[in-house]
């Protein structure tokens, strides 16, 4: 179980990762672990074969194996079984499989292959022309150039959310083919390293780290394809997110909207979560499904799809009709002239990730940006191979609020560049503490007046660290006092209440 809890924590930021290096749904399944699972034997004739007729179990046939006979262990290996078993069955489980057929002739890079990959360029079937662009590109050892994701069209995404927006950002994900089993593999072994300086030494350890392995591949790949064969493949381009500028889920009030942009079959994705969450519903004719706790889910298109929460249960389905409208007529309020797509200038090539917050009344009561007006955030991928930047850009109508939070940040990332007490987490994780002081000196802090900028770069490779780093520093920034982090702490009589 310790070891389970530790890969988990070490997964998020190799998540991140994979999200930079591909959009498509497909490509994270790992086709190793796939056919092994359904016991074919790789092969270009074996491969053409799948991508005509499948074999794929019946529903009977599949419901059978997904049943082990009574008595068996419920092992995680009969769980995992189950869930594969079961997912074969999907209504999606045909094309899955020819587009992972396709995947996989490109991975044997076989020359033979390319005249059938050849006859696939001008299907109409979803996904398969680019999937076969991209193998033939493999054979021949061709760097595969994907379409890119238009950032005019994430720009005008802006007009799709609700009016009053406190706060809007967006992403944009990197088409790719990421090796997952690689960054698993370098996940547990990452993880394992901060706990047992010299685990690689140890055979009993290593024995019990490969199983570990080898079952959270399949348990990811087995889940992938349940997905996938439910709702089909999905590319996602981008996601583009609001806040109101009332959040507050304490008092049930505000809402959250993120409306992503790709290609899916939305009728097959409404189809196959239905039974899954809440009710159906169809407002201004869009297919939407609502659950009981404050969140919908709208299928405008097979290019859109809209993520919906509100802490105000009673009035979601108001709130989901108002965002249909919005959508289907592609007006919100973020209009050009908003003080919130001035701050979301164009997306520059390489931005992964943009934030601004108009901040207000509202969001000056946590601690942290009382006196500012405005702060922005991008992460891209820098010119240099394997790097990311960050920056960060506060500003005030008052220039002692500005600099109060620049001295708070010097002296949190100050504190960071020191050696970790005895007490800190990272004191019994000796490959990750000595990593986040040194990214904690590589952060640049200045302040000009109303304005204050912090600005960090680091390779993809640090992602746990950089994890843990930009976590540590959210944490004590956004604390009531965030300089009592680093004093002494006082008696209980004498310490500031709680915030609420």
């Amino acid at each position: 179980m310790m070891m389970m809890y530790m890969m988990a924590i070490g997964m998020a930021p190799q998540l991140m990762i994979l999200a930079n290096n591909g959009n498509e749904l497909v490509n994270y399944i790992d086709t190793d672990t796939y056919w092994n699972m359904r016991g074919v034997a790789v092969s270009v004739d074996a491969m053409q074969q799948q991508m005509e007729k499948s074999d794929l179990p019946r529903k009977e046939e599949a419901t059978e194996q997904a049943n082990p006979p009574a008595g068996e262990s419920n092992s995680m290996e009969s769980m995992i079984n189950m869930i594969f078993q079961e997912a074969l069955r999907k209504p999606k489980a045909e094309s899955i499989n020819r587009l992972l057929a396709i995947k996989t002739l490109g991975k044997l890079k076989e020359r033979e292959a390319i005249p059938v990959l050849e006859s696939l360029l001008e299907s109409k079937k979803p996904f398969v022309a680019s999937c076969a662009k991209r193998a033939i590109a493999e054979i021949e050892d061709k760097k595969y150039v994907p379409v890119p994701t238009n950032v005019e069209q994430c720009s005008r995404d802006l007009n799709l959310l609700p009016p009053d927006c406190g706060v809007a950002g967006q992403i944009i994900f990197s088409p790719g083919d990421p090796d997952v089993k690689a960054h698993l593999r370098k996940t547990v072994k990452e993880t394992m390293g901060m706990y047992h300086e010299n685990y690689e030494a140890d055979p009993d350890i290593q024995n019990e780290l490969n199983e570990q392995i080898t079952e959270m591949i399949q348990y990811f790949t087995v889940n992938l394809v349940s997905i996938a064969a439910t709702a089909g493949n999905m590319r996602i381009d981008s996601a583009t997110f609001g806040l109101s500028q009332d959040m507050d889920p304490r008092k049930k009030k505000g809402w959250a909207v993120a409306v992503l942009r790709g290609k899916y079959d939305s009728k097959a994705a409404f189809a196959g979560l239905k039974d899954m969450t809440g009710n159906a519903s169809r407002p201004s004719e869009m297919d939407c499904l609502i659950t009981s706790d404050g969140f919908a889910i709208l299928f405008p298109s097979d290019e859109l799809c809209a993520i919906v929460f509100t802490p105000s249960v009673k009035s979601i389905g108001d709130f989901v009709k108002n965002v249909a409208k919005i959508i289907a007529s592609g007006k919100g309020g973020l209009v050009a002239d908003s003080t919130l797509c001035k701050l979301l200038a164009k997306p520059e090539p390489g931005i992964q990730l943009r934030l601004a917050v108009d901040i207000n009344d509202h969001y000056r009561k946590f601690p942290f940006l009382e006196g500012l007006e405005s702060l922005t955030l991008t992460m891209q991928k820098a010119e240099k191979e394997n790097t990311q930047t960050l920056a960060v850009k506060c500003t005030g109508s008052d220039a002692d609020a500005v600099g109060k939070l620049t001295g708070v940040l010097q002296k949190i990332v100050g504190n960071l560049q020191n050696p970790p007490r005895q007490d800190d987490p990272t004191v019994i994780m000796p490959g990750i503490g000595a990593k986040i002081q040194e990214l904690a000196k590589s952060i640049k802090i200045r302040h000009n007046g109303k304005e204050m900028t912090l600005a960090l770069s680091w390779k993809n490779d640090d992602a746990m660290s950089i994890y843990m780093l930009l976590g540590r520093i959210i944490d004590q920034t956004i604390s009531t006092r965030p300089e009592d982090r680093f004093e002494e702490i006082a008696p209980a009589d004498e310490q500031p209440a709680a915030v609420q």
